[in-house]
Formats: C-alpha cells, structure tokens, sequence
C-alpha cells in the first residue's frame, strides 16, 4: 500500500519524501568524507542504488522507524 500526502497540486509519497531525506543524508555523508560536493544527480543515484534503497525502505517501514 502505497500512502500519499496530498497537497493542494500534487500527491507525494512518502517513499519520495524518504529518498529526498536520503539524498540529502548521502550528499552530507560524501561532502564530510571527501571535501566536494557529490558531481551526479538524484536520479542517477537513486538508478544505480534503486534496489538497495528499496530494501531499506521497506525495512523501515517493517521496523516502523522515523518515516
């Protein structure tokens, strides 16, 4: 089951809410380890790590942690 926030133009689900929190988490991570910013986008990261990101996601919610 997919849940959604709707707003007064769109619906965003809290999977997009997570994975926006999770990229900002990933380019801190990257910019504290290394001294420069990240030199790719959202979505080539979430391409290239789609299915561990869908892993941890649904872990959480399983969990029921901070979503």
């Amino acid at each position: 089951m997919t849940t959604y926030i709707e707003t007064s133009e769109h619906k965003i689900s809290f999977f997009r809410i997570w994975i926006t929190r999770m990229w900002a988490e990933h380019c801190n991570e990257i910019l504290t380890c290394n001294g420069t910013p990240v030199n790719y986008g959202m979505e080539d990261w979430i391409k290239k790590n789609k299915w561990f990101l869908k892993q941890q996601f649904q872990s959480q919610l399983k969990n029921n942690k901070n979503i």
